[in-house]
């Protein structure tokens, strides 16, 4: 019987996202707040 193996892509944290975007941590909650951001 093959053994099947399940995985799920890692989900990018705060810190993630705000290294590839170049903006502040802050500015990412901020945006969130607001409703604001890139689509």
């Amino acid at each position: 019987m093959d053994k099947k193996t399940t995985t799920a892509e890692r989900l990018w944290t705060v810190e993630d996202v705000s290294r590839y975007l170049g903006v502040p941590v802050k500015t990412l909650y901020q945006w969130k707040w607001r409703g604001e951001g890139p689509p």
